[in-house]
């Protein structure tokens, strides 16, 4: 989306537009800094791998059993991700995952592999 500011005979983007446009390209470089287009496609199934028993925990969590057994696959498929990504903060956000899975673990008396 395009305004005129008053007295500029050029349009400027809007705020928006812009940031939009400027994740893209942020998502592109981080998909480009992976690798090949099979080491993409192995996170990318992994990834979804993991949002699948994400998904699954959480319907535990909401019917008020808490899957031990998902928490340990949940836990194994972590430490078997593929290589990290240095200075990605979903790199972050799945350490997080997987020290919170080991907690939760950890309470139920069971430790994962």
């Amino acid at each position: 989306m395009f305004r005129l500011e008053q007295g500029a005979d050029t349009p400027r983007a809007s705020g928006t537009g812009a940031a939009a446009a400027l994740s893209g390209v942020d998502a592109l470089l981080a998909l480009q800094s992976v690798g090949t287009v099979g080491e993409v496609a192995e996170r990318l199934r992994h990834g979804h791998g993991m949002l699948d028993l994400l998904d699954e925990i959480k319907i535990g969590l909401l019917s008020g059993v808490l899957p031990a057994s998902k928490l340990e696959q949940l836990v194994e498929s972590l430490a078997r991700r593929p290589a990290r990504i240095e200075g990605d903060g979903v790199e972050d956000v799945l350490d997080e995952i997987e020290l919170r899975a080991r907690v939760e673990l950890a309470k139920q008396g069971r430790e994962a592999a």
